[in-house]
């Protein structure tokens, strides 16, 4: 965060860009097949052994006397209770079926502008072998 605030203000002040290079890990891997255990121990040897960034920040609050172990564990408890009820509810979660209706409008809002913009280009092109034909609503070419 440090840099980042002194790469926008070395920015506006002398109006030139700025590159900021962060250099950053993924403590379990890409994906669930990944193990980077395997593919560079010697690196993810020096990462499992260091502690996390969470718990190195609360470690950072409780040095300053910001937050006790009573507070940090009531405020885990709260967020693993909030990602656990989440989880539960993807179980039974229907997405509402205007969703589905607003994605049949959108098609058929861009179906009319193509047709729009195909008779735009038939007149451009001073072409008269398109007409309307009234009684079913359609466009005849």
């Amino acid at each position: 965060m440090a840099a980042t605030k002194l790469a926008m203000q070395y920015r506006c002040r002398f109006k030139k860009e700025v590159f900021v290079e962060i250099h950053c890990f993924r403590r379990w891997g890409h994906n669930e097949l990944d193990d980077p255990t395997f593919t560079n121990p010697l690196l993810y040897e020096k990462i499992t052994a260091r502690q996390s960034v969470p718990d190195m920040y609360v470690a950072s609050l409780k040095e300053q006397s910001i937050l006790n172990d009573s507070e940090t564990s009531h405020i885990l408890n709260n967020h693993n209770d909030l990602l656990s009820t989440n989880f539960k509810d993807i179980e039974s979660y229907e997405p509402p079926q205007q969703n589905l209706k607003g994605k049949i409008i959108i098609r058929s809002h861009m179906l009319k502008i193509k047709i729009l913009i195909l008779l735009i280009r038939k007149l451009v092109q001073n072409d008269t072998s398109w007409r309307v034909d009234n009684t079913m609503g359609h466009w005849t070419y």
